[in-house]
């Protein structure tokens, strides 16, 4: 199943007054950074919950360039961002704002659920059909051998062979023992089939989610599969949690080809390694969408107005000053 494709945000945002201070505090870019540390919830940490993150994947995840720790506690300090007992950082009022992205792992859990049934399903069809064939196999052979031997199945009335009334009973074999069944069971072979894929590999719904986060993956999917199987359950979960952080960091701005294979970075645990920013990525100028250049040189100009009705109002200050020491000058003169 996807994860959430978007998010929720009220049209109000940019008046909330915990969104203005943030703005006083980290300018704009603080703005938009915490902003798409929403949209990182929404696509991986569908709970709202910050768990298991430091102050610099977090900053990695909102796309923050400065100080990792001024962004996150500026980001508790305003209430953005709520801290449990066990310093536990989560989304303010996630499930409340984002209900469908915080309702994800649940449907998800109901979709395995269903998945699971549909294959049991499939597979009692394909046990009833191979009893079926061995049924009628085990019928036709039994009547082969008593046809070879020169006798005849018996009638009800203890005759050897013949009706009642004198005619030939048929040689032919008795109908299979579930004569209607057949199309059916076939059909629901099929379907098992295309499900997977026609190749006869099953992917996990946890693998599949873990290749549809790898970079360029084109190939390789056989290998990754052999890897992932060989992985514990943490395992797993920690190189899903692992990869869209190392996309922003180690491998940012990186080729593809220059990336390891799948089954390397499982077989390697390579989640394990230290994240670090590329320097070289880091030197590169940030590229927004044009949503967010707008929600930027929105903010910008929010800040100028600011900036400028607060200028205007230190010059009337001054000008008052001046207007006082003159009439303070001249009133002393004429004493």
């Amino acid at each position: 199943m996807a994860r959430a494709a978007d998010f929720r945000m009220s049209c109000g945002a940019k008046r909330h007054p915990k969104v203005i201070k943030l703005r006083r505090m980290l300018k704009a870019d603080g703005v938009v950074s915490w902003v798409w540390l929403i949209a990182f919830c929404a696509e991986f940490r569908t709970t709202g919950s910050l768990a298991g993150m430091d102050y610099e994947e977090i900053a990695i995840a909102s796309d923050w360039t400065g100080e990792p720790e001024r962004f996150v506690r500026a980001l508790v300090e305003i209430g953005l961002l709520d801290e449990a007992t066990e310093g536990i950082l989560s989304i303010h009022d996630w499930q409340e704002h984002n209900p469908w992205a915080g309702g994800f792992e649940a449907r998800s859990a109901r979709a395995r659920q269903a998945a699971r049934s549909r294959w049991d399903a499939a597979s009692d069809a394909d046990s009833m059909q191979h009893a079926s064939e061995t049924n009628r196999k085990s019928d036709c052979g039994a009547e082969s051998v008593a046809h070879a031997n020169g006798s005849a199945p018996s009638n009800t009335d203890g005759s050897a062979n013949g009706t009642a009334n004198g005619t030939a009973s048929s040689n032919a074999p008795s109908p299979s023992p579930f004569p209607s069944s057949s199309d059916s069971l076939t059909d629901a072979a099929s379907d098992t089939a295309s499900r997977r894929g026609g190749t006869g590999a099953v992917y996990p719904l946890e693998f599949e989610k873990f290749w549809r986060i790898w970079p360029g993956a084109t190939d390789g999917k056989t290998e990754a599969l052999k890897a992932w199987k060989k992985l514990t359950s943490a395992e797993k979960a920690m190189a899903i949690e692992d990869l869209p952080l190392r996309l922003k960091a180690n491998w940012a701005g990186k080729e593809t080809d220059k990336l390891p294979r799948a089954s390397t970075y499982l077989n390697q645990k390579r989640w394990q390694d230290e994240l670090r920013p590329n320097r070289i990525a880091a030197l590169a100028p940030r590229r927004l969408s044009k949503g967010m250049e707008e929600l930027r040189d929105l903010y910008q100009e929010a800040v100028r107005d600011e900036e400028g009705r607060s200028d205007r109002g230190v010059d009337e200050g001054q000008g008052q000053l001046v207007e006082a020491d003159c009439r303070r000058d001249s009133s002393g003169g004429v004493g």
